[in-house]
């Protein structure tokens, strides 16, 4: 979220899903309020650390003070839950920000008490709030990921990986577990395990080998020679393994696409090495296809294709009934489909924000000069195509209009022209809109860069 952005919705105040908090040494008050919002069909965010005009009450917030915040939210809030807690700076100080999903496991409780969200504040639920929350329990059929995992037995779990995502999390802040000794409590704690058995999202995340008894769980990767999809691949292989294991191994396999391509910064005659791909999208990428992915269906999957110019990440899934892939770009709520496979995904590291992800990923790609990210959507699953940031090819500028080919030849890379002068100068033959959307097409294409806000916007030629 931009400093204007955060700024403007902290001035707006408390809302049904935004709860400010000035005091950042108060953890039981604002497990309360976190208590209330995963208990709720919407969730929402608490600003903690400003008063009660959303103005930042620090210049700034540590990191360890996130930890300490986290830690004690995770100690006091039952069951484990899936939410984020960041530092937003802004010009008047620091924000810390938790992003708060709507549960999964309702009723959530705080020292013993059921918490809701009522007319912008929180609550203790009412006998008919609580009846509600199991009553609409009792009528959702229990997930996949919830459900026993018939096939799964003892030897198969990785205990040792069950040990690693537990350190890792607890050395973050992530984790509070005080009792739980073996990897049995650990899991038995985090709702991987019950007396019945493993659930199927533990299967998928902690299993030895998951896809002898879930096929679906695997993933496959394709790298084509050409823009074409066809038969001619140059490599082509299915990975197995637990969920975590997937996300390391092909994100791996990726870092050679990365290739650099040198810059030569302006007013500088030294060459920069500048990656072809951001890290982000690309692990992003994986851990999103393999999170929001349809697991109850055996012919359901995941793949990854890396072709000469782009790489695309599929899965089988669909975007939640609140979502369009329109809104994917910009700040919006999570909705995890798999939110307990999303949680071990959180614990390990791989996950940093809930809802943030995909802005993360636009911004990447924009720092290094790549094309936007596109996602689509349709009855078959969700792709997101992340694109490499190459010169333009000769076919690209031969598509482009005379008037475009006229602003390549008559600005020279480095200045700088506002869309009124491009018009004027280029474009006195088409409308205003017209040449607007020519700007936005060579910034597509990497020939500008956009830069500043509303009146101030002005396209640097690179």
């Amino acid at each position: 979220m931009s400093d204007q952005t955060l700024s403007q919705r902290l001035a707006k105040g408390e809302t049904a899903t935004v709860s400010l908090v000035a005091d950042v040494k108060d953890p039981k008050a604002i497990a309360t309020i976190v208590c209330g919002l995963l208990n709720s069909s919407e969730g929402g965010a608490v600003y903690v650390g400003v008063d009660d005009d959303g103005r930042p009450k620090a210049s700034e917030i540590t990191a360890d003070q996130r930890k300490s915040l986290e830690a004690a939210l995770q100690s006091e809030i039952s069951p484990s839950a899936l939410y984020s807690v960041s530092i937003d700076l802004i010009k008047a100080g620091a924000v810390l920000t938790i992003d708060v999903p709507p549960g999964s496991d309702r009723p959530y409780v705080v020292d013993g008490a059921v918490w809701v969200r009522e007319d912008g504040k929180t609550k203790p639920a009412s006998s008919a709030d609580i009846r509600a929350m199991f009553a609409g329990a009792e009528q959702t059929e229990l997930r996949w990921e919830r459900r026993i995992s018939t096939g799964m037995t003892e030897s198969d779990l990785d205990t040792s990986l069950v040990r690693r995502v537990r350190e890792r999390a607890e050395g973050a802040g992530r984790l509070v577990l005080i009792d739980a000794q073996t990897e049995l409590e650990v899991l038995g704690e985090l709702s991987y395990w019950r007396p019945k058995g493993f659930t199927q999202a533990c299967d998928v995340v902690f299993a030895k080998s998951p896809g002898r008894r879930l096929p679906q769980a695997r993933v496959q990767f394709l790298q084509f020679r050409t823009d074409k999809t066809d038969d001619t691949y140059e490599d082509f292989r299915w990975f197995e393994g637990s969920a975590i294991e997937i996300v390391e191994q092909i994100f791996a396999i990726l870092q050679p696409f990365k290739k650099t391509r040198a810059v030569f910064t302006e007013g500088s005659l030294e060459r920069d090495e500048q990656p072809a791909y951001s890290d982000f999208p690309l692990r992003e990428g994986i851990v999103n296809a393999l999170a929001h992915r349809d697991y109850e269906a055996p012919s359901g999957g995941a793949k990854v294709s890396v072709y000469p110019d782009r790489i695309e990440f599929w899965n089988s899934g669909k975007l939640a009934p609140e979502l369009t892939v329109k809104d994917l770009p910009r700040k919006h709520q999570s909705y995890p489909t798999n939110p307990d496979i999303a949680h071990a995904f959180y614990l390990n590291g791989f996950m940093e924000r809930t809802g943030r992800g995909t802005v993360r990923i636009v911004e990447a790609c924009k720092q290094i000069g790549a094309p936007p990210p596109v996602w689509s959507a349709d009855r078959g699953g969700v792709t997101l195509t992340v694109y490499a940031a190459l010169p333009p090819s000769e076919d690209i500028v031969e598509r482009l209009s005379e008037r475009q080919r006229a602003f390549l030849k008559g600005v020279q890379p480095g200045e700088t022209v506002t869309a009124t002068e491009y018009a004027e100068r280029f474009a006195k033959d088409v409308t205003r809109r017209q040449a607007a959307r020519e700007l936005t097409e060579l910034e597509t294409y990497r020939f500008v860069r956009k830069e500043g806000r509303s009146v101030a916007t002005l396209y640097r030629r690179l």
